[in-house]
C-alpha cells in the first residue's frame, strides 16, 4: 500500500470556500473505496475575474501562474530552514554548507523537486549574498 502527495489546483468558480472543497474531496464516495483523499494542506490566493485568457485558464500558462501565486510558501519554509540551521552553525560558511546538505537531503528524500530545491538555493545566496558554488538543485 502507498500514500500519494498530489498537488491540486481548484478553481473556486461559485465561491463555495476551502471548507467546502476539502468537504468535496474528502466526502466523496469512490468506487469500491479504492482511494480515501484527505486533504493535509489548505492555501487560498485571489486571482481577480476567472475569463477564457486568464493565465490558469490557459494550458500553456496555468502551471507558470500556479508557482507564482504559491511561490511565497517556498519563501516561509526556506526562511524557517534557514532560521533552523542558524541554531546549529556560528560561522556564515558553515550555515550556508548546512543549509545546502539540509537541500540535497531533501531533493533525495523527493521531499522537494529540483526546480525548487534551484530556487530556495538562489534565495539563499541572495540572502547571505554569497555565491553558492557547484549547484545541488540542477543536476540531472
Amino acid at each position: 500500500m502507498k500514500v500519494h502527495k498530489i498537488t491540486l489546483s481548484v478553481i473556486d468558480l461559485e465561491d463555495v470556500g476551502a471548507e467546502e472543497i476539502k468537504n468535496i474531496l474528502e466526502n466523496q464516495k469512490y468506487p469500491n473505496y479504492c482511494i480515501a483523499p484527505r486533504v493535509e494542506e489548505q492555501e487560498e490566493r485571489e486571482i481577480g475575474e476567472f475569463t477564457d485568457d486568464h493565465p490558469l485558464n490557459k494550458g500553456d500558462t496555468a502551471r507558470e501562474a500556479f508557482k507564482e501565486l504559491f511561490n511565497d510558501a517556498i519563501d516561509e519554509r526556506i526562511l524557517d530552514l534557514m532560521a533552523r540551521a542558524e541554531r546549529y552553525y556560528d560561522k556564515p560558511h558553515q550555515l550556508y554548507n548546512g543549509i545546502r546538505l539540509l537541500v540535497e537531503e531533501a531533493i533525495n528524500q523527493k521531499i522537494v523537486t529540483r526546480e525548487d530545491a534551484a530556487d530556495a538555493l538562489e534565495q539563499m545566496e541572495q540572502a547571505y549574498n554569497k555565491p553558492r558554488g557547484p549547484s545541488l538543485a540542477r543536476n540531472p
